[in-house]
């Protein structure tokens, strides 16, 4: 992606279990109950981790103990036009200035 400085950067998910995607209004009130679990200053992040997360339980059942949940982090990605990206990954997300 491109920022406002026109500064290019790469964002790698690696180990990434679980992805939800959207693009909706409707996102605002979800968003605002994520921030309320947030280890993130809103102020200077739109990556954030969030904790005591419904995902991650979501995400413990439907692999019925397949797969191993002690380590999986839920992070919440968003943009300006309305784009939710919430995924669960064993690794932290890596940027990276091209």
């Amino acid at each position: 992606f491109t920022t406002k400085d026109k500064n290019r950067y790469r964002l790698m998910l690696n180990h990434v279990w679980d992805l939800k995607y959207s693009v909706e209004d409707v996102q605002a009130g979800r968003f605002k109950e994520l921030m309320e679990h947030s280890q993130a200053d809103l102020a200077q992040s739109s990556i954030y981790a969030i904790e005591d997360s419904d995902y991650i339980r979501f995400f413990e059942n439907e692999v019925s103990g397949t797969q191993p949940i002690e380590k999986i982090v839920h992070y919440v990605m968003t943009d300006a036009a309305n784009t939710l990206l919430e995924f669960l990954t064993v690794r932290e997300p890596v940027l990276a200035r091209l």
